[in-house]
This record gives C-alpha cells, structure tokens and sequence, in this order.
C-alpha cells in the first residue's frame, strides 16, 4: 500500500504507454424522441439458451413529422416482428446493433406511441454471456450484463445514459429459480409447469446501463432499514456469508441518508450475487456483485477482506449515478468519484481518522501509478471507443476524482459542501447530468466561482510536482521556503496549479502550522521565529495529491518517524532506508517496527529494513510475525519467505497451524514455495483443502505447489 513516488516526472508526461489521445473523440447522443416506459416479458430455453422476448416500448415524440423511430438491439438479436397498438405490423431494419421502425403514421411533436417489437436473443459472440452453466463456484443462470451498453443484447432499447425510463420486466423463471429486477415486485405467481412468473416494476425514471436481469436459484434473506426492504440474494453454496457479508447495509444506507440530506428514494435496496465480472456494479435498487467475494465470508475472513468499503461505493451509487446519472461517459466522475469519495468517508467514521488517512494514500497511490506506467488525461474525457466507455473507468475517474471532491470540501468547508451536494442531488433527482450543472450548483449555494478549481483540476490533465528547498537563517531567524512547480506541461498540464497547502513548522514549544495558497511556477516564502524547526512539513494535513521533491537531512526525517503523523512516519522510515545507513537509523527502524502504534507505520519499517540488507531481519521478522496486525505478519512472513532459507520451513508450518488470519495462513504457505522442498508437497497439498475466505489459501496453496515441483 505504501509507495514512496520520488520519480522524474518529466519523463512520464512524455512516455505515456497508451495514447489515448488517438481515441475518438464522443459527444451526448442526440435523439429525437423521450422514452417513457418498457414493459418487458422474458421466458427462457436453457437447452438452447435462448432469451424468448418482447418489449412494448412507449415514448414521446420530440419533432414533428415523427414517421421513425431509431432503438438499439445487439447483433446477437433476432427481432421475429414489431407491431402498432392495434397489433398492425410495421416495417423496420436492423443493421448491426440499430434497429429503424417505420410508422404508417406521422406523429406531432410530444405525441404518445407505443409498438411491441418480439425477438430472439442468444449468448453475444464475445464475453458477456447470458446463459451461464453450472460451476463450482456458481449454479446454472441467467443474466443480462448491463454495464456500460449490454442491455441491447437481451432487450431492445435506447441504451444510452442521457434517457430516463421507468420499466416492467415480467420474466417466466425455469422450476427451481428465482428472479429479480428493479423496483417492487408486483406479483409471484406459479405454473403448472413448476415454472414461477415474476412481475417487477420500476416506477421511478432511470438509465439503462442501471437494469437488472438476474434468475437463479436464489436463496434470499431478508433485512430491512424501517420501512425499507434490504434483501441479499445469494447462491445456496453462499447462504453461510449472506449476513455476514452484507449485513451493515442498512446501517451504511441510514448513514449516508443522513450525509446527502435526502432519503433514499428507491422501493428496495438488494444486494444480488452473480457469476464472476471483476467486482461490483451498481443498478437501482439491486447491485450487483460477483459472487467470488463472499466465498466462504465469515468473520475470520472480514478480519482481512472487510465488505464495508465496497458496500458503501456502491450504496452510493444508489444517488451518484441511478438519482443522478451521468450525461454522457465523458462525465463518468458524477458516478465513480462520489462513489470512491463516499467509501471514503465511510472507512473514516467506522475505522477512525488513521486508517481514514490510509486510504485516501492508497487512493493517491494508485492514481500516480497510472500516471506514471500508462497515461494522463483530463477527469472529464469525451475519448473513448464507440463500444467501449468502459475506457473513462479507470483511476483518474475513481481515485483523482475523489481526491478532488476532497480538496474541494476543504476550500469549501463542511457545511458549505455538504450543502451543495444536497442542493445537487434535489434539484437534479431522476436527471442526466454533467459537471457544469455541479460547477453551477456551487455557486447557487455559496456564491463562490470555482471555475478556475474545474478547469485545473477537471478538464485539464495531471497534477503538481513540487520542488521545496528551505533554508535557515540564523543571523535573523528567518526561515525561508522555496517552492517551484516543476511539472511538466506536456497534454495541457498546467504551467502552475493554483492551489492551497499547508507548512507545519515543528519547534519545541509545539507546532505551527501556516496556510499558503500557490499561484505561481515559483514562489518564496519567509517565516521570521525564534528558533530553527525541528522539522519543516510541506503539505501538513496530506490533502494534495501531489510528487514532491524535498531533501530533508537524517536528523529531520529521525524526528519525522517519531512525531509525523501515521502517512509521515511512514513516509520517513521508507526515506530511511539505504544501502549503508547507521547504527542510529537501524536503531531507530526496529524501535519503530516494534512499537509504533500504527500497523502501517510499523509495516513500513520491517520492509525499509529489508530493503537496507539489514542482517537481523530474520530475528526481526519471526518476532513481527506475531503482531497484532495481520498486515504487519503478512509483511513478515514475506520477508521470512523471499529469503529462500529451508531453516524457515518449521516456523512458517506453526505459523500456518496457528494463525487466526486467512490472509497470514495463505502468505506461509506461499512462503514455504518459496522456501521448501520436495518433502513439503504433502503439507500444501493438505493446506490446498482447507476452507476459506475467498479460497485464497487453496489458491496460495496452489501457486506454492508449483514451486515446490520445479524445485
């Protein structure tokens, strides 16, 4: 999690591994009609897998003349008739994924019409299938993929963002299955067959890429927030993780009611399992998540692979994104980087203000390692291919985006901030929207013109790289900061950031802290005090995302690892290590590896150690190996591990017989791949059966094993 980035930026901005500036470039797709409700039935061939379908699509003219009607439907559609409300056919052409029908009258403009199009769907020739098989990891199902633009591919539709529909989706579920979809369910009713028909409704606009199509054998288990159904939709295999797994959702949903000052405005929330996608996605009233990140969820497994963060991304989600909906894809921030902030906020109220800290570095980190291993480009990008706006989700979109929602609050302020999102999220519930109507937002709410912070920070690309020098005056006490912007301005970065940090000046008596705003390319700063700092800080309270270029002496960065906060100490002891440091910093390294409060920082420190050669980190590492933080014995065991040393094999086998982290256990194992032999094939093969979170012992057990036989 901890990257230390000193890194010539110069170089990157140059190099960027993708040019995505050969994308391109997208505009809001312009349509000459408003959808305004579906009403859906779907019955299935599992044998054939075939989808058996009909769409009434009703929608209100935009023009006069209105003769023609352009929706979208997947190449893998076989559209079988379209028919008026007097059940006349009408001509139509389906060309690639376009369908034009033709009506045999002309319409006025906001004139009503319905037509009924019947089709055939089958599995689409690429990844994103419907019909899934038995496996061992879920059952036989069916499932319509929906994000960015799939909902084409098994209903017939405007797929596009900027059109909000309300929708029924009536689905003929096979014996044994159950179906869920947006909104309330209206009726359930049984067959003859052994069959079950589902009738959902969704009664409150929303976007396309937000449907859900999901039948399987769910086992459901019911919650609630009041009045509020919360359900969690699980595979049978699952049922064990249900609450376990998403049983704070009403808790987070109260929460972040109270954050964005409007209730949540859906007839349901639930928590729905579906086969493998890489993660979770949001869609109104029922998110989805794949169902490897509950395998076998207990509360060993939370200890390390805690739910609570990605619930909340997607919570919100249920605002930023299904009330509020991104115009276009160009604007995908609306969506993700509320979502990202809001995980965010949430880790910061339940696990405490440290590990708040940590992961807002984790967020920053992750961004620069974009920056810096593949491309830069503007938050706001209207570059991508046609099929794929999946493109603009990426770490500009998730974490900088959030890290500039967390600028913004503190130039805003609390009560200021807050404000305005509730502002936004009224005065635009069940719209498209785009950044200018949030830039718009700010200044209805506090009058302030925060153009200038947009166009830096939203529509031009990168971020500030510092270069400090301080100097010490000590015939006139005067401490003085030079800070120069050095970034380089390649893509339209800008020649200076205008932006606001913090100097916290550590001195005996305490500490003070000055606040500066940057304006230009270099900038010199003078402080008249009493004595020479003990430590300097650029960017006190770590709220910019930033590289920064500072030289501090041996002594200061001592003083740092003792006194900094959590991302500073460990920020000092990563500075700290070297090919030939001291007795004094080594000294100071262990002391902190064994007693600083903080896991990360003492994690930073073994692994600064071990980046120093130093030759007791055997001893060191068997000692941290039984931390209270798995993280800490997760680093440990690593070490211990990368080491190769067959004298290791005895320790690592206890640890793995003894430790109460899935996590820890699944790092011995791979370390005794790394270290053992022959003889040892049989102690991973048994650890390969045993059960746990996220099967990742089996799946470490399964990497050492490899190791083992090429030995």
């Amino acid at each position: 999690m901890f990257i230390l980035l000193l890194i010539n930026t110069a170089v990157y901005l140059r190099a960027q591994k993708t040019d995505i500036y050969n994308r391109p470039v997208r505009v809001e797709r312009s349509h000459d009609y408003d959808a305004l409700h579906y009403r859906a039935e779907f019955s299935f061939n599992m044998e054939a897998k075939q989808l058996i379908g009909s769409n009434k699509m009703t929608v209100r003219a935009l023009r006069n003349d209105f003769d023609r009607c352009l929706f979208d439907a997947g190449f893998n559609i076989s559209i079988d008739e379209i028919t008026d409300e007097s059940g006349n056919s009408l001509e139509f052409n389906h060309k690639e994924d376009k369908v034009m029908v033709l009506f045999e009258d002309k319409y006025k403009y906001n004139d009503t019409i319905s037509f009924l199009i019947r089709y055939t769907a089958v599995d689409p020739e690429n990844d994103q299938k419907i019909f899934y098989e038995a496996s061992e990891n879920y059952p036989a199902m069916i499932w319509g993929p929906n994000f960015p633009n799939r909902v084409r591919n098994w209903m017939p539709c405007y797929d596009f963002p900027n059109d909000k529909v309300t929708h029924e989706m009536i689905i003929h579920a096979p014996e044994g299955f159950k179906a869920v979809s947006n909104g309330e369910l209206q009726r359930m009713t049984h067959e003859d067959s052994g069959s079950s028909v589902w009738h959902w409704k969704q009664d409150l606009p929303h976007s396309t890429y937000l449907f859900v199509l999901a039948v399987a054998p769910y086992v459901v288990y019911e919650d609630a927030l009041g009045d509020l159904p919360v359900n969690y939709w699980v595979f049978p295999k699952d049922s064990a993780s249900a609450f376990t797994a998403f049983g704070r959702t009403p808790e987070i949903i109260e929460f972040f009611n109270e954050l964005f000052g409007f209730e949540y405005p859906w007839a349901k929330c639930d928590q729905v399992m579906i086969p493998p996608m890489g993660g979770a996605a949001e869609s109104t009233t029922a998110t989805l998540y794949s169902n490897g990140m509950i395998v076998n969820m207990d509360e060993k497994g939370l200890k390390d692979y805690s739910f609570d963060r990605i619930i909340a991304h997607e919570t919100a989600h249920h605002w930023w994104g299904d009330l509020i909906t991104l115009r276009t894809w160009s604007q995908t921030w609306l969506n993700e980087s509320f979502g990202t902030y809001c995980d965010y906020i949430w880790t910061n109220r339940v696990r405490g203000k440290d590990e708040g800290m940590i992961d807002l570095e984790g967020k920053k980190n992750a961004y620069l390692n974009e920056a810096h291993s593949k491309y830069i480009r503007p938050i706001v990008f209207d570059r991508y291919e046609l099929a794929s706006p999946g493109q603009n989700f990426d770490r500009h979109t998730y974490q900088k985006g959030a890290l500039m929602l967390h600028l913004l609050r503190s130039i805003l302020g609390d009560d200021l901030y807050f404000r305005t999102i509730s502002y936004f999220l009224h005065k635009h519930a069940f719209e498209p929207v785009d950044t200018h109507d949030f830039m718009k937002a700010i200044k209805e709410i506090t009058g302030q013109n925060l153009d200038w912070f947009f166009e830096q920070f939203f529509f031009r690309p990168g971020h500030p790289v510092f270069e400090v020098i301080k100097t010490w005056n000590s015939n006139e006490n005067v401490l003085s900061i030079k800070v120069s912007q050095v970034q380089d301005t390649t893509h339209g970065v800008p020649y200076a950031f205008r932006i606001p940090v913090k100097i916290g000046l550590y001195l005996t008596d305490g500490k003070k802290v000055k606040q500066l705003w940057l304006n230009e390319r270099e900038e010199v700063f003078e402080f008249s005090l009493d004595e020479e700092p003990k430590m300097v800080k650029f960017d006190d309270d770590g709220l910019l995302l930033k590289e920064l270029r500072y030289a501090q002496g041996t002594d200061e960065l001592l003083f740092k690892l003792d006194n900094d906060d959590i991302i500073g100490r460990a920020e000092a002891a990563a500075e700290l290590s070297g090919d030939e440091i001291t007795d004094e910093v080594k000294k100071a390294l262990m002391a902190t590896a064994q007693n600083d409060a903080s896991w990360y920082v003492r994690k930073a420190a073994i692994e600064s150690l071990e980046k120093s050669g130093y030759e007791r980190i055997n001893i060191l590492c068997k000692k941290m190996a039984l931390d209270s933080s798995s993280q800490v014995r997760v680093s440990a065991i690593r070490i211990l591990g990368d080491t190769g040393d067959k004298r290791m094999i005895r320790f690592l086998k206890e640890r793995f017989e003894n430790d109460d982290s899935y996590r820890v256990q699944a790092e011995c194992i791979i370390s005794i791949g790394k270290c053992g032999s022959e003889k040892d094939i049989e102690f991973v093969g048994k650890a390969a059966k045993v059960t746990s979170t996220r099967n990742v012992i089996a799946n470490a057990a399964l990497s050492a094993l490899n190791e083992l036989e090429k030995k």
